[in-house]
């Protein structure tokens, strides 16, 4: 906590450090202080960055390389597109970062390779996702397809022509309606939803529901 502290990380933010990374906070902020934007809550690329430039991180390095391009594609994310195109990536990322495209070209491989990023044409470019929405996207046009190619769960379309409920007369999960709606049964005297309740005696507003009061037949 004192050695966060004294590099001018706030308390809070302190105090959820030391609470993912326990004992090994000085070590993990020290060695890679991009790990805070991926880890902690609160803290996105541009204050993991100025931290890594209070302890020495060189502007060029390849771990800054990285976090900027994962950060640029969150940002494009934003924005609702799930993916960049490379070429686009290198451009953006050459603007924010200041870095040669030689050294970001390095960082995206080794984004792919730690399975941060995934590499895949779209439209015939090579395009790049971040792993949990290529995931995300992947797992949603697998669902719909298989919704297209299988019967829906509520089985196939049960309505009969002219009968837009279905066709009462045919469907035994119906009892007692006709087709064209329910049966309304003989009207009682007082409405049971307004009588007094263990009392047998009718409330006083029951006289102002009994012309609409009246009792169905069930749905089973």
């Amino acid at each position: 906590m004192v050695f966060l502290q004294s590099h001018r990380i706030g308390t809070g933010r302190a105090v959820r450090i030391y609470k993912t990374y326990g004992e090994e906070s000085i070590i993990k902020v020290t060695e890679n202080p991009y790990c805070l934007a991926l880890d902690i809550h609160g803290i996105g690329f541009r204050t993991a960055d100025a931290h890594a430039m209070k302890l020495g991180i060189a502007p060029d390095s390849l771990i800054r390389a990285q976090a900027g391009v994962r950060h640029i594609l969150q940002e494009i994310a934003e924005e609702g597109h799930f993916a960049a195109q490379w070429d686009t990536l290198l451009k953006e990322a050459s603007k924010l970062l200041e870095i040669s495209d030689t050294i970001l070209e390095e960082a995206i491989k080794a984004e792919i390779a730690e399975e941060n990023l995934v590499s895949e044409e779209i439209g015939g470019k090579p395009s790049l996702f971040l792993t949990t929405l290529h995931r995300a996207e992947s797992g949603t046009a697998t669902g719909i397809l298989r919704l297209l190619k299988g019967a829906p769960p509520w089985g196939r379309d049960r309505r009969r022509q002219g009968d837009p409920l279905g066709g009462g007369e045919n469907r035994p999960d119906l009892i007692g309606i006709p087709a064209g709606g329910r049966q309304a049964g003989p009207r009682k005297q007082g409405c049971r939803h307004h009588r007094r309740p263990g009392s047998g005696k009718d409330h006083p507003r029951e006289r102002a529901c009994q012309p609409d009061c009246i009792y169905d037949f069930s749905v089973f």
